[in-house]
């Protein structure tokens, strides 16, 4: 995997309970640039946001305590965070999925499995 070099680097912030594929989203990211910070629930999720901050949030739908809707509703509702753009990155590919994520406040959905390797370019109009 070779680094995208034109692009401007950002703070994305991935939130997965799966440490698996937490790392290929973290590797694909910093291959193309970015600075990543990782969060496997919602409680450190915004902890995360309260340290450091993000210019691109990605969440899983489906973790444990906290889902991924309840999370983003959380970040939609304050005036630091509201305007921090959230994707959706899940295997739950379905139209009321897709609808509750509009409804949430996501700019995007992405379906699970992912391409390593389109991935940085599937996550770029939501940052630029």
């Amino acid at each position: 995997m070779t680094a995208i070099t034109n692009i401007a680097k950002k703070r994305i912030l991935i939130v997965e309970d799966d440490p698996d594929v937490r790392e290929i989203i973290t590797l694909s990211l910093q291959m193309a640039g970015h600075d990543v910070g990782e969060a496997e629930n919602a409680l450190a999720a915004i902890c995360n946001m309260a340290r450091a901050g993000a210019d691109l949030v990605l969440v899983d739908i489906g973790m444990p305590i906290v889902d991924g809707f309840t999370l983003v509703r959380e970040l939609k509702a304050h005036a630091d965070t509201r305007h921090i753009p959230i994707v959706v990155v899940t295997g739950r590919d379905t139209p009321e999925c897709r609808s509750e994520a509009r409804a949430a406040g996501c700019v995007g959905f992405i379906a699970k499995p992912l391409d390593v390797h389109e991935f940085p370019k599937q996550i770029a109009p939501f940052i630029w």
